[in-house]
């Protein structure tokens, strides 16, 4: 799922942060002016759920129809958004230092001053 969340990143959107975690994703991004976020997470979905049924025989559908989607409207929205993205690992699972599902270009000012 990285790697589909990477491919269109400076592109299609500009991706702030994500965290992909055992069953959902968020992802903090700026959408290219050409594209909708229905696009973006159509192409995530339909990308990430081929792989994971070709590749790990998972079962489709992987994905739910719905998501949920929230407009950051200034700095501080922003920053709160990118900070609970960036702990969400260690409260599902606090004894884990590093995750590697964690990234985009404002994981790592915030990563040390997450509570």
């Amino acid at each position: 799922m990285t790697a589909a969340l990477r491919y269109f990143d400076r592109d299609r959107y500009e991706l702030l942060s994500f965290v992909v975690m055992d069953d959902h994703v968020h992802v903090l991004l700026t959408p290219a002016d050409a594209y909708r976020l229905e696009q973006l997470t159509h192409g995530w979905k339909s990308y990430s759920a081929h792989r994971l049924c070709t590749e790990h025989g998972r079962l489709a559908p992987v994905w739910q129809a719905e998501s949920y989607d929230h407009l950051v409207r200034d700095d501080r929205a922003l920053r709160e958004t990118a900070q609970y993205i960036i702990a969400n690992p260690e409260r599902r699972w606090p004894w884990m230092r590093e995750y590697p599902w964690l990234g985009g270009r404002l994981v790592e000012g915030l990563a040390d001053s997450v509570p």
